[in-house]
């Protein structure tokens, strides 16, 4: 058994013909795995950071169809994440992940880190140049944690083309962040804590390069 205890039949909640059907089987189902893990990841996650790190359960989608996606956030903010920097523990249809958000909500801190982007940029792509495997899961349509599905199916490099795009993104009215790693659900059944920990000290970097004052 892997660290999130999902089964196949678990990710019929993303797929249920009625909304009401999906709320309740991730709140049923998915939410308390969710929630068992982000409590032993957050000592970690909180480690890596430097600050205390709060979760936050949520899920997208859900009112006209099935739960796109439920997810725990892992926010500096003991009340909100949508308006900060987060880790993202993430279920959805096609398996799990993990990843760094900055939602279109969280204006003044995405309009800061274009800024230090525009300063840091050459040297940002030498920094991260090795990063391999990451995904981007943004959602154009409202910033990552928001409004399409985020499937997490475009690999990306972070090169100087990817932080002079990620300048623009980021001043759009619904510009955000959301990059990390997945796992399809066959292979989350076998996934360990550990594996899910290292995908976010990978991370780390990015988190606090965007939670950092100017």
């Amino acid at each position: 058994m892997g660290a999130i205890r999902l089964e196949r039949e678990h990710y019929a909640a993303f797929s249920a013909s009625e909304g009401d059907k999906s709320r309740k089987l991730v709140k049923g189902q998915i939410w308390p795995e969710l929630r068992r893990l982000s409590e032993a990841l957050i000592p970690g996650l909180s480690q890596l950071v430097g600050i205390d790190l709060h979760p936050h359960l949520a899920f997208q989608g859900g009112r006209e169809g099935p739960v796109r996606e439920a997810f725990t956030a892992f926010s500096a903010s003991r009340k909100k994440f949508r308006d900060h920097p987060h880790f993202t523990l993430a279920v959805n249809r096609s398996g799990v992940h993990a990843r760094v958000s900055l939602g279109s909500e969280a204006r003044g801190e995405r309009e800061r880190l274009a800024r230090r982007i525009e300063r840091e940029q050459s040297n940002l792509a030498k920094r991260f140049r090795s990063m391999a495997g990451l995904r981007s899961y943004f959602a154009g349509t409202n910033g990552g944690n928001g409004g399409g599905t985020p499937v997490g199916l475009n690999e990306i490099a972070l090169d100087e083309g990817f932080w002079r795009a990620l300048i623009g993104a980021l001043r759009s009215p619904t510009g955000g962040l959301d990059i990390g790693f997945g796992w399809s659900s066959s292979r989350a059944r076998t996934l360990a804590q550990i594996e899910i920990m290292t995908a976010f000290e990978r991370l780390a970097p990015i988190y606090r390069l965007m939670a950092s004052e100017d």
